[in-house]
């Protein structure tokens, strides 16, 4: 969505630019949306029903994945707000999977949850040092798993909320060199530098 905004944006701050007039009608914007999901990678049938289930009664659109590879398949069109990596896979595992995601500067920033039957320390450690925000122990507690769910999802909208303002502060300075915008408040320039940025 945001790229056919900052592409809405910069076709009305080149028009105005180039002193050309834009016609109602004439620009369109189109906007497809994907509800925010949380997806589930794992081989296992009963832990990916389990976790389908849970989510679902909590009231969490999710998506599935059984491997590493169709997981960075789905990420690639469609970004989930967070992931429930399973460790040990066919295929790549979940610390291959983390360690591309993470490299990924367009999914670097969507909370990985380890899902593993692991407890040593080396394990985690690795996660951990890959880009995991944290670990749920198999087999599940259901209460566990929704606590850290919802702690991880909250942590990452006040870290959006965050940037967000200190980007504001950071660009609004700059948009006072502009003076094609004073009829909008600057709402075109403030997305144009964005993009910039």
């Amino acid at each position: 969505m945001a790229q056919y905004l900052i592409h809405f944006a910069a076709t009305i701050v080149l028009n105005k630019l180039c002193k050309d007039t834009v016609e109602r009608g004439k620009v369109r914007m189109s906007i497809r949306r994907h509800p925010k999901f949380i997806l589930i990678v794992d081989d296992n049938p009963t832990n990916l029903s389990m976790l389908s289930e849970l989510l679902d009664e909590a009231g969490f659109q999710f998506r599935v994945a059984i491997d590493g590879e169709s997981a960075l398949a789905l990420v690639e069109r469609n970004q989930p707000e967070l992931i429930l990596l399973d460790v040990q896979m066919p295929g790549i595992d979940g610390f291959e999977t983390c360690r591309r995601l993470k490299e990924n500067s367009v999914t670097q920033s969507i909370p990985i949850i380890f899902t593993t039957a692991f407890a040593d320390t080396e394990s985690k450690a690795k996660g951990f040092a890959l880009g995991a925000v944290d670990y749920i122990p198999k087999p599940f507690d259901q209460v566990e798993v929704l606590s850290r769910i919802r702690v991880h999802l909250t942590l990452k909208q006040l870290t959006e909320s965050l940037e967000d303002q200190v980007q504001e502060r950071t660009i609004s300075p700059r948009l006072e060199s502009f003076s094609c915008c004073t009829n909008c408040n600057w709402a075109c320039c403030k997305a144009m530098v964005r993009s910039w940025t």
